[in-house]
């Protein structure tokens, strides 16, 4: 595991403020957090990551804060995450090893294929929570297939007759790089990820409907199992302490 979380205390989140009114509250930035933390590693560098996802890393030894960006939340609280790595490893995006369920937002992935067409786009569509899937109303419209087209492999899209019978590959993801066995034969091809956006509880599903620059749409739809969301508890606001026990040591919080 090239994660190292023993040793890593007290990491602490905090907002930062844009602006102060003449009565003193504050306008806080929404979509970064001052993150800081301890350690005693003098030979590490850290990666910080939020809901599971890599934010940001630090470049010198000796630093023990870092602003990252996130998303905000409001159905439910974010987990902020900080890791030591070593040197070499800290530009290295390590999700898959951070054990995060993924709070009341649902990640779609699916294979790249060569057969579809430049101009493709995706549409994605849902049942909302309970019930049939409605493929009258996209939840996210005209996702590209194909970012750009430099990105698109296939016969007489590159070196045409340099390279593999029946494809000029010089775009393709190679053998054992990407989605193994997910592509055409002897190629490996990539993946598309999608995100939604936070969802009350529920029983998901979701399908995908490729269109064509000429807006027609494939006949049949991909469609995903049943995804259970059962988003987490929001983050306490405006906090206030309600009393302590010396000899218990308990505290009570109020809001």
């Amino acid at each position: 595991m090239a994660l190292i979380s023993s040793d890593v205390e007290k990491v602490r989140a905090y907002a930062l403020s844009v602006s102060v009114g003449a009565d003193g509250n504050v306008i806080n930035e929404p979509l970064s957090v001052l993150v800081s933390w301890q350690s005693e590693y003098d030979d590490k560098l850290y990666q910080i990551y939020i809901n599971g996802k890599l934010c940001g890393f630090t470049e010198d030894v000796n630093e023990r804060q870092v602003v990252v960006p996130f998303r905000s939340s409001w159905q439910s609280s974010i987990c902020i995450e900080v890791f030591a790595v070593i040197p070499l490893q800290a530009i290295n995006d390590y999700s898959n090893e951070v054990e995060f369920a993924g709070g009341s937002r649902v990640r779609l992935r699916w294979i790249r294929k060569a057969a579809v067409p430049l101009g493709a786009v995706a549409n994605i569509f849902s049942n909302g929570g309970s019930g049939e899937i409605d493929y009258q109303d996209p939840v996210e419209e005209g996702l590209p297939y194909w970012g750009v087209w430099q990105d698109k492999w296939g016969f007489g899209l590159s070196c045409f007759g340099a390279s593999d019978f029946g494809y000029d590959g010089a775009g393709a993801a190679g053998f054992g790089r990407e989605c193994f066995g997910g592509g055409e034969f002897g190629f490996d091809a990539e993946d598309i990820e999608w995100e939604s956006c936070e969802l009350k509880a529920g029983e998901y599903q979701f399908g995908i409907k490729i269109r064509g620059k000429d807006g027609i749409f494939e006949e049949e739809a991909s469609e995903t199992g049943t995804v259970t969301v059962l988003p987490g508890a929001k983050g306490g606001e405006y906090l206030t302490v309600t009393s302590y026990g010396m000899s218990s040591n308990l505290l009570t919080l109020s809001i």
